[in-house]
């Protein structure tokens, strides 16, 4: 495989997707875990996409209060 410079448009578009990715992720309290998983076809990209740490907390609070009040 032959390894090619990005052109700076390319470059642009990525930058703009990973911006507006991430615009989402912190507006619904997502995580997003990258990894990379190898085939015989090839690596793939893989995103997991998991409840924020900080979703997780504030429910174990909430439920940590309830109890409390109870």
């Amino acid at each position: 495989m032959e390894n090619k410079e990005l052109s700076p448009e390319l470059k642009k578009r990525i930058e703009d997707f990973h911006s507006d990715l991430l615009g989402l992720v912190k507006k619904h309290k997502l995580d997003l875990i990258a990894s990379i998983q190898y085939t015989e076809q090839g690596i793939i990209p893989v995103i997991k996409i998991s409840e924020s740490k900080e979703e997780q907390k504030e429910k174990k609070e909430e439920k940590t209060e309830e109890g409390l009040t109870k």
